[in-house]
């Protein structure tokens, strides 16, 4: 059927079509380093905020403990350790993880064998929240349901939190690990053979410098006042 003289085609031509794919192209190609760097960005500010709320949580605990932070036999004496109640996958002898700070500042007595769940109401800091994982960290970490080490050194936990009166005095309480895998759940360490070999270590956050690619990642540091430092 011919269409009448007077009637106009509201077909795409060919050539139409390739314009609007390729306008497309090229605003996908402006937006997408765009969001990318937005997402980074969003993650980073989260990351940052899990710490200080971490950080809150510790001060709960030395206010309510002779200004003391939890020393490093409470800690279990492995610097990483997975969510608190959680059992170390696939090892029959794993009993609910009760250490590591998640543990201690939910509340839960390091001494309880008996450690059942549902876990009993959060004290200063609920351990199970997401305020223990950082999104930026690799899937192989965030399966523990925690992704922050802590500090196991008995000089630095005796100290309390009067750190925060004396400026020169910083130390590293909390960071973001790379470089551990979690303790056996429910038993004090040391533990061997529990860390992530270097070159399969990822960095959080990363980012391109001049001379290739670096690691980064926040830590929390206690001294004059409460300081989210990124380390290269």
């Amino acid at each position: 059927m011919k269409m009448s003289p007077g009637r106009r085609s509201m077909a795409f031509t060919l050539v139409e079509l390739l314009v609007v794919i390729g306008i497309i192209s090229v605003l996908m190609a402006i937006l997408l380093p765009v969001l990318t760097k937005a997402r980074k960005q969003a993650l980073e500010v989260r990351c940052q905020g899990n710490l200080r709320q971490i950080y809150s949580g510790l001060i709960l605990y030395a206010n309510d403990n002779r200004d003391r932070f939890p020393d490093p036999q409470s800690l279990g004496r492995h610097a990483y350790r997975m969510r608190p109640g959680d059992k170390t996958p696939g090892d029959p002898a794993a009993r609910p993880e009760r250490y590591g700070l998640a543990a201690m500042l939910h509340g839960i007595d390091p001494n309880d064998v008996n450690l059942t769940l549902p876990l009993p109401p959060a004290k200063y800091l609920d351990g199970t929240s997401e305020i223990w994982v950082c999104q930026a960290q690799p899937d192989y970490l965030k399966r523990f349901q925690n992704t922050y080490a802590f500090t196991l050194n008995a000089t630095v936990l005796s100290g309390g939190s009067l750190r925060r009166g004396r400026a020169k005095e910083t130390v590293t309480m909390v960071y973001e690990n790379v470089a551990l895998m979690p303790g056996l759940s429910g038993f004090i360490g040391p533990f061997s053979g529990y860390s992530i070999p270097t070159a399969q270590r990822v960095y959080p956050h990363r980012f391109k410098r001049p001379d290739g690619i670096r690691g980064a990642f926040y830590e929390l540091k206690i001294g004059g006042h409460i300081s989210i430092n990124q380390i290269q």
